[in-house]
């Protein structure tokens, strides 16, 4: 089993290798609001988050394996103590390795996916806002029943 866990921790790393770039990619498209190329980054960030969620559920099954095998692993066991009970110190020194190189990506996905989050929210809002003042629509600094308040001017006159 202990490498069967180096195994789901081995692809899980690649996979995040990927992630990466790809999320990389993507904040370039969001800044230059490239849609087309937008729409396949997301295509591909999708695949690449369907893997991650096999792998996880592998990984999470390997470990409730370990846990009925052998009474010190649990579900509170830390990382740390779960490797220095692998059978050899080669295994465990790869299952730390892989666990250093996985918290690292993972740190880099969420700090990345944030700032595309940022800068997704501002290119809606920037849209909105031209949408808006194109068709004339004005959010009035009121909060009705149904939500806010749009008024629209009236760009035409249709008596003349």
């Amino acid at each position: 089993m202990w490498k069967d866990l180096l195994d789901v921790l081995g692809r899980l790393d690649l996979v995040y290798k990927e992630v990466v770039p790809l999320l990389k990619q993507k904040k370039q498209a969001l800044i230059g609001l490239k849609l087309d190329e937008l729409k396949g980054i997301i295509a591909k960030e999708e695949s690449l988050t369907q893997k991650i969620e096999q792998l996880e559920k592998q990984r999470l099954e390997i470990l409730n394996q370990m846990a009925q095998q052998n009474p010190n692993i649990n579900a509170d066991v830390k990382m740390q103590d779960l490797f220095s009970q692998a059978p050899n110190k080669i295994i465990s020194q790869r299952l730390d390795l892989f666990h250093k190189n996985l918290s690292k990506h993972i740190e880099e996905v969420k700090k990345i996916s944030e700032e595309n989050n940022v800068l997704a929210t501002a290119a809606l809002d920037a849209t909105k806002f031209h949408l808006n003042r194109l068709s004339g629509a004005k959010v009035e600094p009121t909060y009705g029943k149904t939500g806010d308040v749009t008024s629209r001017r009236n760009n035409y006159d249709f008596y003349a």
